[in-house]
């Protein structure tokens, strides 16, 4: 079918021409003229190409090549619009976006001449994907280009919000340029009676004080009182519940149970601050007499750990990392059994002395096995802190002695030592003869210590046998002193 072209008008359409008896309507195509150009049949609009730069154009020159349909190519990366050449009132226009870019439509660009600029209709920018026009008509009064349409998605109105949409199938609030499924661009709340979604500054907080995902739900069960709202917030440092006061913005938020770093891999139960300085940090108040964390001096203080710690051999560890004692309580019994920086263990008392002390009776259901120290010879042993149990075995031909040099008492407080020789030979003496020294054990620093000796006294009518085979001493803290002593005495006759 051959197409009716309006410019220049044909001589055979001229004779087709017909005027109302009002003489102002003309018809093209029939002879029945209902408005001023009325066309029985098509119209044809011609395209011309145009090429723009990369970047922003300020005008785009629509005059040096008059028509009405442009398609734009030429550059090679997204690219802007800010304004159109100068044109007469109610000129229409149309732009083909085939350069394969993003093309933007700037709204009130300031770098255009003020009779050039675009009004977008949305108070936004508008993006024109690749293969998608955008209609304009120059407004003579308001002296602006005006978008009439957009074969893009979007963009649409809704209150005092703008939502977007793209020819990819994302969706923006408050921008239009969406990279995912949904892109939020500023703050939003959105409230009712059931649990309600919201992306705010959180109120008066010191806990989340940066902008952050928040999912609430209503206070129905008015604990605590007062709250209108729990709430678990998300940012990009940190995830945490807490609980708010809707009603009243002067009131801080108040911190709930619970607060993971996403950063540092940190979890914090009951802390207002964003846990980092170890994996798992507890808070409560003290009075509670729960586990708690902070200055150290209260409850579980650092570290909950496995394998490879630096302090010691692969394994599981539970304690401090500081100097800080660990205590252990039950039945609200404050401490049964604590355990010192430096190692001593206490069961029943919070400053035990020794590696091991005891404030009470000890039941054992079993034996004790203590490290038995041997002395073979003659000579000065001092005393090792291991020591429990010392025994002396020597020949029985042995005319020696052998001392023992005991520890200060003071710091041994407590301590129980045990000494025995029960094969010492015989010291043979007649009479009223002294003993000597011979085959003797004896101890430096404890004068009233015995001597551990075997002695046989030959008389004309009977003998007389001691013997002294074991001793066990015991520091009171000033000096060392006889608790225990194995010795016999008895007769024999020829």
């Amino acid at each position: 079918m051959k197409k009716i072209v309006i410019f220049p008008l044909l001589l055979s359409a001229i004779l087709l021409l017909a005027k109302s008896a009002a003489g102002q309507n003309i018809g093209i195509g029939h002879t029945i003229a209902e408005g001023l150009l009325d066309i029985n049949g098509d119209v044809v609009l011609r395209s011309a190409d145009i090429t723009l730069e990369d970047g922003t154009t300020v005008a785009v020159n629509v005059e040096i090549n008059p028509y009405s349909n442009f398609r734009i190519s030429g550059p090679t990366a997204a690219f802007n619009i800010a304004g159109i050449s100068y044109s007469p009132d109610g000129k229409l226009l149309s732009f083909y976006n085939r350069s394969g870019h993003t093309m933007t439509i700037i709204h009130e660009s300031t770098d255009a001449e003020p009779s050039e600029r675009i009004q977008t209709g949305t108070g936004y920018n508008i993006a024109v994907p690749d293969k998608a026009t955008i209609s304009f008509i120059y407004d003579g009064s308001a002296q602006r280009w005006v978008v009439r349409s957009n074969s893009a998605p979007g963009p649409w109105v809704i209150t005092d919000n703008r939502v977007f949409t793209t020819h990819t199938g994302n969706v923006g609030i408050g921008t239009q340029q969406p990279a995912f499924k949904l892109t939020v661009n500023g703050n939003g709340y959105f409230a009712g009676n059931n649990a309600n979604f919201a992306l705010e500054t959180i109120q008066g907080s010191n806990y989340l004080n940066t902008p952050g995902l928040q999912v609430a739900s209503p206070n129905t069960d008015n604990y605590p009182a007062g709250i209108q709202q729990n709430v678990l917030a998300i940012n990009g440092n940190q995830i945490q519940s807490f609980v708010r006061d809707i009603d009243d913005p002067s009131k801080s938020d108040f911190a709930r149970p619970l607060a993971i770093n996403p950063l540092g891999g940190s979890v914090g139960i009951g802390t207002n601050y964003i846990p980092g300085y170890a994996k798992l940090e507890i808070a409560v108040s003290p009075e509670s007499r729960a586990i708690s964390t902070g200055d150290g001096i209260v409850g579980m203080v650092h570290f909950l750990g496995g394998a490879n710690r630096t302090i010691n051999s692969v394994g599981g560890y539970f304690g401090t990392s500081t100097n800080h004692p660990l205590h252990f309580y039950t039945n609200s019994q404050w401490a049964q059994v604590s355990l010192l920086p430096n190692g001593n263990l206490g069961i029943g008392t919070t400053a035990p002395e020794q590696k091991l002390h005891v404030q009470g009776a000890i039941k054992l259901g079993g034996a004790v096995y203590e490290p038995i120290r041997t002395i073979y010879g003659a000579g000065t042993y001092n005393i090792n802190d291991d020591d429990y149990n010392i025994h002396v075995s020597v020949p029985d031909n042995f005319l020696g002695t052998v001392y023992f040099q005991l520890p200060p008492a003071l710091p041994n407080k407590g301590r129980v030592l045990n000494f025995s020789a029960a094969n010492l030979p015989y010291k043979r003496v007649e009479g009223n003869e002294n003993e000597g020294i011979a085959s003797t054990i004896r101890f430096i620093d404890c004068a009233n210590c015995p001597i551990l000796q075997r002695v046989l006294k030959i008389s004309s009518s009977f003998n007389l046998v001691y013997q002294t085979t074991s001793i066990t001493l015991q520091s009171d803290g000033f000096n060392w002193v006889l608790t225990k002593t194995n010795y016999f005495l008895y007769r024999t006759y020829d």
